[in-house]
């Protein structure tokens, strides 16, 4: 039990053992002070209230293990993610951290955990190990908030997705004309809808040649249930032309779901019909690429393209969704070439 000492200055001081800690490989003793100034009788029994508070909370720090202290956060935070981050902070639970799980926290280090990550790099991409990363560091913070692991992180890696080109749009939706496919490509392709959002679309949410999305087909871990969009940036209106709009609300199957399908049916739709047209092969997603970038190449302002695709900030516009298409960089490359040809024969 800590005793309290008076200081010369008047002050009751504690000192507290917290167990042992590695500073360059060798093993120290860890000692926290607690100070109360009242000189009194009542300041040395504070001091020594405190002292007994802090001992207590270490010891169950070093009690707790790395995987209890990560299993505990998850837990905690079950009511407030999103069910695909939940799936994913499960999957990291059941296979990322073997070699830390029996690490007590208080005993965690930098070098632990950069040895760890050096050898979870090898088999994972830098993306997967950021995220596990992170996990760890917010479990490890939850109960030590004073432990700061400084750890390298491989370097991300720029991924050349395929923007499709008009040419690619008018093959694909000649080629699925007449099919449920055609409604869900020209929705993402005009209109930047996500899988999700496709799935969940109902004809109600089609008024003139307005679409309202407001709901996603998401996954949960065991099935697909309607939820509401990640952000508030997700509730949106799109416009379509009116022959995209008739050929959507056209009814086909009497549903009042315009694609009456889950997203990975979707999903296997769309590269069988890659293939079969002869196509390079991309993401459904990709759709939402090259409807971003048509809106940019044609000059419609980013706020404007953030509020079409449902993105809250321009930083996925600036990294992903802006490229230059082939077909539209060699149109402004000639119109280019024209301008300076005609300044050199004035």
């Amino acid at each position: 039990m800590p005793k309290a000492k008076k200081l010369p200055s008047g002050s009751w001081r504690c000192q507290v053992y917290l167990g042992d800690e590695y500073i360059d490989g060798k093993r120290k003793k860890r000692i926290e002070s607690v100070t109360v100034d009242d000189p009194t009788e009542d300041g040395r029994i504070e001091c020594e209230r405190l002292a007994r508070q802090l001992e207590k909370r270490s010891r169950g720090k070093e009690l707790m293990t790395v995987g209890e202290a990560l299993a505990r956060y998850v837990k905690s935070r079950e009511k407030r993610l999103s069910a695909s981050t939940l799936t994913s902070y499960r999957s990291y639970l059941a296979s990322a951290y073997s070699e830390l799980q029996s690490v007590p926290v208080h005993l965690l280090t930098s070098d632990i955990v950069q040895n760890w990550m050096d050898d979870y790099a090898d088999t994972h991409s830098p993306k997967t190990c950021r995220n596990a990363f992170g996990l760890l560091q917010a479990a490890v913070h939850a109960v030590m908030p004073e432990l700061i692991l400084s750890v390298r992180l491989p370097e991300k890696k720029d991924v050349d997705y395929y923007t499709p080109t008009d040419e690619d749009i008018k093959i694909l939706l000649e080629s699925i004309k007449g099919t449920d496919l055609e409604r869900a490509v020209l929705l993402s392709a005009f209109g930047t809808l996500r899988r999700g959002e496709v799935c969940a679309l109902l004809r109600s949410d089609i008024k003139g040649n307005t679409v309202t999305i407001n709901k996603a087909l998401s996954w949960t871990g065991r099935d697909f249930v309607l939820k509401a969009p990640k952000t508030r940036a997700g509730i949106r209106t799109v416009n379509l032309p009116p022959e995209a709009i008739k050929i959507i609300t056209a009814d086909r199957s009497g549903s009042e779901r315009i694609y009456p399908k889950t997203p990975n049916a979707l999903t296997h739709a769309f590269i069988d019909a890659l293939t079969a047209a002869g196509l390079p092969h991309f993401r459904f997603h990709d759709l939402r690429a090259y409807s971003a970038s048509i809106r940019h190449a044609i000059g419609i302002p980013d706020q404007y393209i953030m509020l079409d695709g449902g993105w809250r900030t321009d930083s996925v516009l600036k990294k992903v969704y802006r490229r230059a298409l082939d077909d539209k960089r060699k149109a402004f490359s000639d119109k280019t070439g024209e301008y300076f040809s005609h300044l050199m024969k004035e």
